[in-house]
């Protein structure tokens, strides 16, 4: 068997199928998933604190149509 420079082996060659190259593989997967989850819930938290920064504008023209309404 032909021998491997060193660096492709420590890299995970797929010839040889080092544990490096598997590993940094589904490291990488679940880096990708977590920053998804983390964007999804930082885009919701953001659409939350902005529905509670308007709920009183909200209220107030609800209030204000009623009024119209009932005069």
């Amino acid at each position: 068997m032909p021998q491997l420079p060193a660096d492709r082996i420590r890299n995970g060659h797929p010839l040889v199928g080092g544990i490096g190259s598997s590993l940094s593989t589904e490291v990488a997967g679940i880096k990708r998933i977590l920053r998804a989850v983390i964007g999804a819930l930082a885009a919701l938290l953001h659409v939350w604190y902005r529905g509670v920064l308007a709920a009183p504008e909200v209220k107030r023209r609800k209030r204000a149509r009623r009024a119209a309404r009932r005069a």
